[in-house]
């Protein structure tokens, strides 16, 4: 009785014993299947954010189709390195001036709306303000005030996605020879991967745009 006592022990021992092997195998492969050049799916998208180290609450998935440029986890990888620590200089400014219309009155006087343009090495950074002017059509005109402005953004890297937290967070002055914007926005950017967005960081664009009554 005691041997037969003695052998169902050990027979659940050993069961036992290869349950919990089982389970740490099995828990091992799945940190192994991901290396550097596993190619990322939408099934295992968040393993590989998991062996990246990545908050997975960073991920969202998009209802609608999307092209993405990153294929492996070192892609994704290289492209995260890439797009944190680039330098977000301005690398270009140019401003936007519409025709004004012709009048056969000796005074003149309208709206215009002028814009300029911020190009970053990732995105690009639109403003506009909408002002009114008077004068005459010999080209002497000066503004008589700022009625409206706005701040559009648009991804220029390839594979990210920009987009612009608070779009109405300027201020607008205007004298009779300059009108000014002072801005400050939030970018936020974004990885294109496996049909979903990857948050990656936000940056803070602080600027002040001049427009002269001159270019009118």
């Amino acid at each position: 009785m005691r041997i037969h006592k003695r052998i169902i022990s050990l027979i659940t021992a050993i069961c036992t014993l290869f349950t919990v092997s089982s389970v740490a195998f099995a828990a091992g492969a799945t940190n192994v299947s991901i290396t550097p050049s596993t190619v990322i799916t939408q099934d295992n998208i968040y393993d590989v954010l998991n062996y990246l180290g990545i908050d997975s609450s960073k991920y969202t998935k998009s209802s609608t189709p999307l092209e993405s440029q990153i294929t492996t986890v070192q892609d994704l990888k290289d492209a995260i390195q890439k797009f944190s620590t680039e330098n977000k200089r301005i690398l270009s400014s140019s401003a936007t001036n519409t025709v004004l219309p012709s009048a056969n009155s000796p005074m003149v006087s309208g709206t215009r709306s002028l814009s300029q343009t911020d190009a970053y090495s990732t995105y690009s950074l639109n403003y506009s303000i909408t002002v009114t002017y008077s004068g005459n059509n010999s080209g002497n005109l000066h503004f008589t005030g700022a009625i409206g402005g706005s701040i559009t953004i648009d991804s220029t890297g390839i594979g990210l996605v920009s987009t612009i937290e608070n779009p109405n967070n300027f201020n607008l002055m205007c004298s009779a020879s300059t009108a000014t914007m002072q801005a400050t926005v939030l970018v936020d950017n974004y990885l294109l991967v496996q049909s979903g967005y990857l948050y990656l960081n936000q940056q803070t664009i602080n600027s002040t745009h001049n427009w002269q009554s001159s270019a009118l």
